[in-house]
């Protein structure tokens, strides 16, 4: 098997490839990710995405990959390969473009082939991230439910607007530790203001819904928020 640029390939050779995915992630995180695929599938072909395929002797899809190079690392956003064989052969060619184990990044939902023994063989860090999930019907009653009422400011409470991003994560840098930071390689107020305009301007982590997300202000300051977004 060799590994080559993902953008020889056309349109109907990777629609099924993003169809696998699509029903996975519908499946074990009941998220509808096609959205996502499909702006992945436009950057792809209209300025140039850069990512990887792995074929075998056939010409068979084995695995693929892409990434994007941000600051000097890259950062991955997806990984698939159905083969220990394939798995080695995209993560050695993204080292190699990577310059190092260590510029290399990203938070993937993959179930690669021995994907966590191949990174560690090649000193590439990583470690697993639960996603949590909770139907909001299933969910316990608040602990609120007996006690004090909750409490009520009101005029104070209002929807989350993009003129909030700056406000959003300074509180967001100042409420979490170093090493629960965003998702990417840090975690300074530069790290969350791009997370945070990140999830407010682009459909990667769902779409985010101003209308569910909400900002509580005292005396002009944002005291609190919360990020929503819808995912299926």
């Amino acid at each position: 098997m060799i590994a080559c640029d993902w953008r020889t390939l056309d349109a109907t050779e990777m629609a099924p490839l993003y169809a696998t995915e699509t029903g996975r992630w519908l499946r074990e995180l009941a998220w509808d990710s096609a959205p996502a695929w499909a702006a992945v599938e436009l950057a792809r072909t209209t300025w140039g995405l850069p990512g990887l395929v792995c074929v075998d002797v056939t010409g068979r899809v084995r695995g693929w990959t892409f990434y994007l190079p941000v600051e000097g690392r890259l950062d991955v956003g997806g990984f698939v390969s159905d083969s220990s064989e394939g798995t080695a052969i995209l993560v050695d060619a993204l080292i190699e473009r990577a310059g190092s184990p260590q510029r290399l990044g990203g938070l993937v939902f993959a179930t690669a082939a021995d994907l966590a023994s191949i990174l560690a063989s090649r000193d590439v860090f990583h470690q697993r991230y639960s996603y949590r999930l909770l139907r909001l019907d299933d969910a316990p009653s608040s602990p609120m439910a007996g006690g004090r009422p909750p409490l009520r400011l009101p005029g104070l409470l209002r929807d989350w607007s993009e003129s909030d991003i700056d406000a959003t994560s300074e509180l967001l840098y100042e409420s979490y530790e170093q090493n629960a930071g965003p998702i990417g390689p840090g975690a300074t107020l530069h790290d969350w203001r791009e997370y945070v305009t990140n999830l407010s301007r682009h459909g990667g982590c769902g779409t985010l819904s101003p209308v569910l997300s909400r900002v509580l202000t005292i005396d002009g300051v944002v005291a609190a928020a919360t990020l929503v977004s819808t995912i299926a």
